[in-house]
């Protein structure tokens, strides 16, 4: 009797066994699929314009995507647990945009015409504003890319590849892409960087024909070029296989491989517009748990 109930323990045991691993192989589909795909904020995200006039900021706000960008996550973050991320002026108001909120970010941010928001004061801005406009504390805020920045964000990370990337918008984590605009020399068999641009990054997997894809990020653009009503526009990427980057910018020259590069925006090739698009950089953002 003692052997055959050590028996059935055995059975029992291997049968749980032989479940568990049919369950994982049946579940294996379905998770790797998921991972594919991450739209649960896509269409909850503002998309606010940096060149509103409320705002008031220089040059009709050309150069002031990065505080505007930020807004638009600040404003869906203040609906699902995070309301003092916007200034109580921007609570009270009746007024959808954040326009006190946009202004003290471009603030700390040090945005200024022409040249724009660079890396290293997009982290220190973002950081200043949570801190002292804010109860909230930071749980990780880190930075992939060549651009300089300081070393509290820095994680070696030069280049920001696609795993990267879908993982940071996941669960409770934010994050904004640096796009610089490039042109091609072909003589010297390099990409020029001319600017760059800040977007929000809102989801993945999906094409602007609402196929699944899993090279296609979705962004929100501060800038009105593709039109002023919110929309979602639809990046495909590919990795770039050699060449350079190059550019009056610390950090260039530089190896292009392995860089991502904008391949389609929206519903136009980035050849529209004689430039082409890199991912230099990408800013993520998580908080802790709001106490309040």
């Amino acid at each position: 009797m003692h052997e055959r109930g050590k028996l059935a323990k055995g059975s029992k045991l291997a049968a749980a066994f032989l479940f568990f691993a049919a369950c994982t192989v049946l579940c294996l589909p379905f998770f790797q699929s998921h991972e594919k795909m991450y739209i649960e904020k896509l269409d909850q995200i503002p998309d606010f314009k940096q060149t509103e006039k409320e705002l008031g900021f220089p040059d009709q706000g050309r150069d002031f995507c990065a505080p505007v960008a930020v807004a638009d996550t600040f404003a869906y973050m203040s609906e699902h647990g995070y309301r003092e991320l916007l200034l109580k002026e921007d609570r009270n108001s009746k007024t959808v945009m954040p326009i006190a909120s946009c202004r003290k970010l471009a603030e700390l941010m040090k945005t200024r015409p022409i040249q724009g928001t660079s890396s290293e004061d997009f982290l220190n801005g973002l950081k200043a504003y949570i801190e002292q406009c804010s109860g909230y504390k930071i749980k990780e805020l880190k930075y992939h890319g060549w651009n300089r920045h300081p070393s509290e964000f820095d994680e070696h990370a030069e280049i920001p590849d696609l795993a990267f990337l879908k993982n940071s918008i996941r669960n409770n984590r934010y994050a904004w892409l640096n796009i610089g605009w490039y042109k091609e020399n072909q003589q010297k068999h390099e990409l020029e960087r001319q600017s760059g641009h800040w977007l929000t990054l809102v989801a993945y997997g999906l094409d602007y024909n609402g196929l699944s894809e899993e090279n296609t990020l979705i962004v929100r653009d501060p800038n009105p070029v593709q039109g002023r009503s919110p929309r979602n526009i639809f990046i495909k990427v590919e990795e770039l296989k050699g060449g350079r980057l190059s550019g009056p910018h610390q950090g260039l020259p530089r190896s292009a491989r392995n860089y991502l590069r904008v391949v389609k925006m929206g519903n136009l090739t980035d050849t529209s517009q004689n430039r082409i698009g890199i991912i230099d950089g990408a800013v993520v953002l998580e908080l802790w748990p709001s106490p309040l």
